[in-house]
């Protein structure tokens, strides 16, 4: 299954592959035309349906992953050294930029853990 659009360059890898916490999307993140691609998972199938695929606005997006609300995705820009938020709507197909980018050494790994003080959350 391609991770980029058609009209990409041969140049581009899929660089980091990520399960939303409801495990119902896939994030990747593509080396090389600096994209990030989302895909619904079928949970009886198991088949994939790209939703987006569209810029990371930094330069060679090593990780990406969505926030458990599925609203918002983050972007770890190695080259540049950025992390890059956006605003993401799965329906639409849609990814906005929400918030200037951050600097950061060397970004590589971003991993979302949840906090809390009991059983119940």
């Amino acid at each position: 299954m391609p991770t980029i659009n058609d009209y990409h360059t041969d140049d581009t890898a899929a660089s980091a592959l990520n399960l939303s916490s409801d495990y119902k999307y896939l994030v990747t993140t593509n080396v090389g035309d600096n994209s990030a691609a989302i895909f619904e998972i079928d949970q009886k199938e198991g088949t994939l349906s790209r939703i987006l695929c569209l810029p990371a606005s930094g330069m060679y997006p090593k990780d990406a992953a969505l926030f458990p609300d599925n609203k918002h995705l983050v972007s770890l820009n190695h080259e540049n050294n950025t992390m890059t938020f956006f605003a993401v709507d799965l329906e639409k197909g849609t990814l906005a930029m929400n918030t200037k980018e951050i600097k950061i050494d060397q970004p590589n790994c971003v991993v979302f853990h949840k906090l809390g003080g009991g059983s119940d959350d």
